[in-house]
């Protein structure tokens, strides 16, 4: 089951940094070293399972800007529609309570992993064709390894501590589900 274009319109706007990588694109907002710095600060601040998100969404919109007959260019389109439409369902589970996330974590870091690799091999191939869509790629590649790190360090927690109900999801949401 994927992710209809309402919901994906709806995980933008929540996520937010899809929508100022998108005002960037479309020349509504520039790029500066503040921008870039806020971009950093964005998706460090969200949990691993959200910046997967953002960075697959944003990368989506930056690969339409893209030479879309490169092989390369719609495997990575591939890639990042099919962790959107996996990883979105998982974001509004958990978001309405519904899902503990803390069970998707290693697919979460292994797509962080992916996103990582993808956005590396991008950003050597438009660095001097699009400098814009090689600096996004640079920010999506260190922010996808820091948030992979965050939730292998979250897997390993979650193995170490006793099997109580609630209390994995109360470490990663702040919400405790009884």
């Amino acid at each position: 089951m994927g992710q209809t274009t309402t919901n994906i319109a709806s995980l933008k706007a929540k996520l937010e940094v899809p929508v100022i990588v998108h005002d960037i694109l479309a020349g509504a907002d520039r790029m500066d070293d503040e921008t870039c710095y806020s971009l950093h600060a964005a998706i460090g601040d969200l949990k691993p399972h959200e910046a997967l998100l953002a960075i697959a969404l944003s990368a989506r919109t930056l690969l339409a800007y893209c030479d879309e007959t490169d092989p390369m260019i719609r495997s990575i389109r591939g890639e990042c529609e099919f962790m959107i439409g996996q990883h979105g369902i998982y974001f509004e589970r958990a978001r309405m309570g519904d899902l503990d996330i803390s069970e998707h974590l290693p697919a979460v870091a292994a797509d962080l992993q992916t996103l990582h690799a993808r956005m590396k091999s991008l950003g050597d191939m438009v660095n001097e064709k699009n400098p814009l869509a090689s600096i996004f790629c640079a920010i999506f590649e260190a922010q996808a390894n820091a948030q992979k790190m965050i939730a292998e360090e979250f897997i390993e927690l979650y193995e170490s501590l006793p099997a109580l109900p609630g209390k994995k999801t109360m470490l990663l949401t702040g919400h405790q589900r009884v």
